[in-house]
C-alpha cells in the first residue's frame, strides 16, 4: 500500500485504497461541459440522468470499470 505521506497515521490501508479509487475515479469520461450545458443541450447524458448528470455518469463509470472481471480490484 501507498506509504507516502506517512497517510498509514491518519488513515487505514482501506480507507487509503478507497481514497485512490475515488481519487482515480473522480471526473473520469468527463465531457469537458457542466451540468448545465448538458441540461440545457438536452444531451443523452441529461436524458439518462436527471440530476447531477455529470457526477452519476462518473460513477457509473467507475462502477462499469471495477465490475469488469480483470479489473475488479475489490474481488477476494
Amino acid at each position: 500500500m501507498f506509504k507516502t505521506g506517512k497517510m498509514e497515521r491518519f488513515m487505514t490501508e482501506l480507507e487509503i485504497l478507497g481514497l485512490l479509487v475515488a481519487c482515480l475515479c473522480h471526473d473520469l469520461d468527463h465531457r469537458g461541459t457542466n451540468n448545465a450545458f448538458q441540461t440545457k443541450t438536452d444531451s443523452p447524458l441529461a436524458v439518462l440522468y436527471s440530476t447531477s448528470t455529470m457526477e452519476h455518469h462518473h460513477f457509473d463509470q467507475c462502477v462499469m470499470i471495477l465490475n469488469t472481471d480483470s479489473n475488479n480490484i475489490f474481488q477476494v
